[in-house]
């Protein structure tokens, strides 16, 4: 197992560039630090702390977006009537679910999908039309 200075490190470099990424799509942070972090920490250890990161992280976007909430606060709603039962429903399995098989099933879920988002932002869509040339 790593050091605590060196595996300090490391999550300083994961987090760094889950930030570039969310910097320039608006969203996946966690999608990228959590697979790869918890090769490193624990999910017990890991997830308490990003939590608070995110919730700052939202706080932040919510405010410099704040101008835009009343119009799409209709669409917020469901999703918030989605996640509560989600977020009890998550912390019941991950209470009750060896911890290696979580790393495991997060790490073959969340790195694909958040690669393929990445990808897909970066690579010109099919039904766009070209851009003229200058």
């Amino acid at each position: 197992m790593m050091d605590a200075t060196s595996s300090a490190l490391v999550l300083i470099l994961i987090t760094l560039v889950a930030g570039t990424v969310n910097g320039a799509l608006g969203y996946g942070f966690s999608s990228i630090t959590v697979p790869v972090a918890l090769l490193f920490y624990a999910n017990r250890v890991l997830n308490p702390a990003l939590v608070w990161v995110e919730v700052v992280l939202n706080a932040y976007v919510l405010w410099v977006n704040r101008a835009s909430v009343p119009r799409v606060w209709r669409r917020v709603v469901p999703m918030i009537v989605g996640l509560a039962p989600g977020v009890v429903l998550g912390t019941s399995l991950v209470h009750r679910v060896q911890p290696a098989w979580l790393k495991l099933a997060t790490f073959i879920v969340l790195l694909p999908l958040s690669s393929e988002a990445a990808w897909a932002y970066c690579t010109p869509s099919q039904r766009s039309p070209a851009r003229p040339s200058p």
